[in-house]
């Protein structure tokens, strides 16, 4: 049946620090998000009740009733969807842990505070649905959030996706450490990282990173890309936010 949707009300869930929630946009967008579950901590799921929570808002959806939050975003599409439940696309996004402090960040005032949050853990979560079947073997998985590397359950979640999913890894890191991981996950074509650098010089990356630890930065990018053909290579991005003053010359 054709109607107004998007990926992530048919077949999609994110992880906050506090719940899970339909999607990560309008979270980002209007500072507020569609909660599934509140006061969430990484508890292993009802899927049935997962499952009945979701078809209400794509039953919603399917009828035009499209919730003032979603209205208007740009992720909407009219298409025939398959109707399948299956977990396909997923933001891991559960912590705020950073070695750096972009003054850009909406951590910014709260840096302190947030990297004294300790995540829960989501990776019984993912292997749970995989043994319920909600969770599909091919599909998109964003790891975000804090800086991953220093999330210590990340080596074992690219572990697990690699070795039991075919899912595609998205990962937003600084490349302050470097993960063998990605390293991998690139060689393999499964992932395709966003490198936050931000700056050209060193002085720059300290004035907006508040971190000194641009040389570093680069030696770990140069380590990603070391060998690898033009196809692997071009998975590696690196990312830009200008900001007025400080790089946008």
């Amino acid at each position: 049946m054709a109607y107004l949707s998007c990926e992530f009300v048919e077949n999609g869930m994110c992880f906050i620090y506090d719940a899970a929630v339909l999607c990560s946009y309008s979270m980002c967008m209007k500072f507020e998000a569609i909660k599934i579950i509140e006061d969430y901590k990484g508890e292993i799921f009802d899927w049935d009740k997962i499952r009945q929570i979701k078809q209400e808002y794509r039953d919603r959806f399917a009828k035009n009733d499209i919730p003032p939050i979603c209205q208007g975003c740009p992720s909407l599409k009219v298409k025939d969807w398959s109707g399948d439940m299956q977990l396909k696309y997923i933001l891991i996004n559960h912590w705020e842990n950073c070695p750096l402090d972009c003054i850009y960040c909406h951590t910014h005032e709260r840096k302190k505070e947030l990297n004294k949050m300790k995540p829960w853990k989501i990776l019984p979560v993912l292997k749970d649905a995989l043994k319920n079947n909600m969770l599909s073997y091919e599909g998109n998985v964003n790891i975000t959030g804090g800086e991953p590397t220093v999330l210590k359950e990340f080596p074992d979640l690219m572990k697990f996706f690699l070795e039991k999913t075919n899912i595609f890894i998205m990962t937003n890191t600084a490349a302050f450490d470097y993960s063998k991981w990605i390293r991998k996950a690139i060689e393999l074509k499964r992932s395709a990282p966003t490198i936050s650098l931000d700056a050209g010089t060193r002085e720059t990356y300290k004035k907006i990173k508040n971190a000194d630890c641009f040389n570093k930065v680069i030696k770990n990018i140069k380590r990603y890309q070391k060998g690898l053909d033009p196809i692997r290579n071009s998975l590696i991005g690196l990312k830009f936010i200008f900001i007025p003053g400080y790089n946008d010359t």
